[in-house]
């Protein structure tokens, strides 16, 4: 369960509308805290190019997403918003695989940085 750390903190939102975007690609977050996040998503047609594998910018929106989160709930709840996502694709992603996802944070301060794995 996700808390905010103190008082002044807005409450975390509900689980399902966290990232719709990635609700609806039928991603699941298998842990959130404030030092990691991880989650999973099946490669389904809905996020394949027409060769069958995983679109490079699903694997961008996943990124972005998790870092997001991980940022967010690091800061107790705050809105926050990336710099930078950058993204290599070194192995493909079939249809019907799974990806697992891990971000970490590389420096927590008065800026958060994530980064994803």
């Amino acid at each position: 369960m996700i808390k905010a750390e103190d008082s002044s903190s807005p409450p975390p939102p509900p689980m399902a509308s966290i990232d719709r975007s990635l609700h609806a690609l039928g991603f699941q977050y298998t842990l959130i805290s404030p030092g990691k996040l991880t989650g999973r998503l099946k490669v389904t047609e809905t996020c394949c190019q027409p060769f069958d594998v995983l679109n490079g910018g699903v694997s961008a929106l996943v990124a972005e997403s998790v870092a997001s989160l991980g940022a967010y709930v690091a800061s107790g709840f705050r809105r926050v918003a990336g710099v930078q996502l950058c993204t290599n694709h070194v192995k493909a992603a079939l249809l019907g695989e799974e990806v697992e996802a891990e971000a970490k944070p590389i420096q927590v301060g008065g800026a958060i940085q994530w980064t994803r794995y």
